[in-house]
């Protein structure tokens, strides 16, 4: 991590998460607009990184821009594609069964992988686990039958809690953990934060050194902890799921922000 307090004008990159950060729930933070808006002015290069996997590239754009944010579908970096990206990568394809909704969905099957039935679990080369707000027994006993097929786990995130306006649901890491507690084993891979595959995405999309950028969120052990352990700069921002400010001097080195803002309203004041 950083130890010397960096001026943010210093860096030409700035990823931001979204839950807790750019919106709580369906109302936006106030000043988030404003803080893009003035980053891409300043010709910064700005990516939206998130382990959300309920929504797709082109959803998460459409929904940015409802709350008065522009970016492109390049500029976005989602739970739900990097699991897509991985499979496509790694194995060319397969079949999957998923637990998680329309986003991750809709990402896997543009990336040619084929969906299973829960009848046609058992045929799955991977078992495919995000937030899903419609997630049962059915769904947990598929992807188990799966699981002890052979089929490769895999985590979009561990995520326990989604923030919202006024406090917080369950998040992707209680469907994970279900089936990690009856499949007896944990996720072959997480695609998400604190895991680094997301960022390294979004890394090589800009072209920028990874002295060259911030990570802006809200999340100690899952946005400050990936970008301290990639040598990432990192701002948390005190909205969503941060803890309080008395409790950020406890924390352990590797979870220390380099930055502290009490929102991404206070970025351009910050220059």
């Amino acid at each position: 991590m950083w130890c010397v307090q960096r001026r943010l004008s210093e860096f030409k990159g700035f990823v931001f998460d979204i839950d807790g950060v750019l919106k709580l729930g369906d109302k936006p933070i106030k000043g988030a607009a404003e803080a893009i808006t003035f980053l891409q002015h300043e010709n910064r290069k700005v990516a939206i990184l998130t382990n959300n996997a309920t929504r797709s590239r082109k959803g998460i754009v459409d929904e940015m821009k409802r709350i008065g944010i522009n970016v492109g579908i390049d500029e976005v970096f989602g739970s739900a594609c990097g699991a897509a990206r991985f499979i496509k990568h790694e194995f060319g394809g397969g079949k999957a069964f998923v637990i998680g909704e329309r986003g991750l969905r809709e990402e896997l099957k543009a990336a040619g992988i084929k969906l299973l039935p829960a009848s046609k679990a058992a045929n799955a080369d991977f078992v495919v686990v995000g937030l899903d707000r419609t997630f049962n027994y059915k769904k947990l006993d598929a992807a188990l039958t799966a699981t002890m097929n052979g089929a490769m786990f895999i985590a979009t995130n561990e995520d326990a809690r989604l923030p919202i306006e006024k406090g917080a649901k369950p998040g992707a890491g209680c469907m994970v953990a279900a089936l990690s507690t009856c499949a007896k084993k944990k996720p072959d891979v997480v695609i998400g934060k604190p895991h680094p595959y997301l960022l390294e995405m979004a890394i090589e999309a800009m072209g920028l050194k990874k002295s060259e950028l911030v990570m802006v969120g809200d999340g100690i052990e899952t946005d400050i902890a990936m970008a301290n352990a990639a040598g990432v700069y990192s701002v948390l921002v005190l909205t969503g799921n941060a803890p309080r400010k008395a409790e950020l001097a406890r924390l352990p080195r590797e979870l220390k922000p380099s930055h502290v803002l009490n929102s991404v309203s206070e970025l351009p004041s910050n220059w």
